[in-house]
């Protein structure tokens, strides 16, 4: 089940915690904020969000997962859940593909003897993470919404 022209579609589990979750993200918010996500958590009851609504999907997961909301407010299985449909939204797809650039460059670097290690913070909640081996230099930044790598030399 994956984002496709026709809207994203879920399961049965799926459903009920998008749709749950949504309804306690837009019972905070004012009336006229709310009723996106309302809309949202209709779609989510009927198995498919359309594609106009994927923004506030992604956005309502990704608030639920990052602050611990979908753990706290429901179960283990309810963030498992959310995870899963986050991860087939474009923001999930392209974080999957940021990181797969990222695991490909560390790839590069098996069976190489590390040297040095350090983590950098150029600003606040931005890393940079060097590695430093034996015939190759990499340094991959840590950012709120993306993992990508910045700098690869290798010999």
């Amino acid at each position: 089940m994956a984002a496709d022209p026709g809207g994203l579609t879920l399961r049965g589990d799926e459903a009920d915690a998008v749709a749950d979750t949504c309804e306690a993200f837009a019972a905070a918010l004012p009336p006229a904020r709310a009723e996106r996500f309302l809309q949202v958590a209709a779609q989510a009851r009927a198995g498919v969000i359309a594609p106009d609504r994927l923004e506030d999907l992604q956005r309502v997961c990704a608030a639920a997962l990052e602050t611990g909301r979908a753990r706290r407010a429901g179960t283990a299985e309810s963030e498992r859940l959310l995870a899963a449909v986050y991860r087939r939204t474009p923001a999930g797809s392209e974080q999957a593909a940021q990181l797969a650039e990222v695991n490909a460059a560390l790839a590069r670097l098996a069976g190489r003897s590390l040297r040095s290690v350090s983590v950098a913070a150029p600003v606040p909640g931005r890393y940079r993470l060097h590695l430093a081996l034996d015939g190759a230099d990499l340094t991959v930044d840590l950012e709120p919404q993306a993992v990508t790598v910045s700098r690869l030399e290798a010999g």
